[in-house]
């Protein structure tokens, strides 16, 4: 992960999962409370800066963010997981530069061995791909449609 995170712009970053696992081991008084995830809690927490305690995931509010460690976690499980088809909504929001690029280039590294889809307004992520499409505003009160294939490398 902390090479992920670091390709991605985030150098000193700090990456960490916490695991609660509830006792299992009950008193008399105690029940254990299970739900649909099980017993035991899990939380994702990131540091993007030095000296910056870890937060969790969920509660840290810069979109640029959240997508870039969740691109990095896809990236790492991407060797393992059977997910055949990834997509990506405007992963790469908040960012520019080598950032982008390197956006780009993860989300090409994942599709080496799945289908990646990717909604972006950024070229450089986009020119990462093995194709894109253009959409392109239809007309007041309509949807977008897709006008045409734009490139195929």
């Amino acid at each position: 992960m902390s090479k992920q995170l670091s390709e991605l712009g985030f150098k000193q970053s700090r990456f960490e999962i916490s695991l609660t696992s509830v006792s299992q081991s009950p008193t008399a008084t105690q029940q254990l409370s299970f739900t649909s995830h099980g017993l035991d809690t899990t939380e994702f927490e990131f540091a993007p800066n030095p000296g910056e305690p870890g937060r969790p995931l969920r509660a840290i509010a810069v979109l640029g963010r959240i997508g870039a460690v969740m691109l990095a976690i896809k990236t790492v499980l991407a060797v393992e997981d059977q997910i055949p088809v990834l997509v990506f909504d405007e992963v790469d929001a908040n960012v520019g530069g080598e950032t982008a690029n390197a956006v780009g280039e993860k989300m090409r590294q994942i599709a080496r061995n799945r289908q990646v889809l990717c909604i972006t307004a950024l070229a450089a992520s986009s020119r990462a791909g093995f194709g894109a499409l253009r959409s392109d505003q239809a007309g007041e009160g309509r949807a977008n449609d897709f006008r045409d294939y734009v490139a195929q490398w």
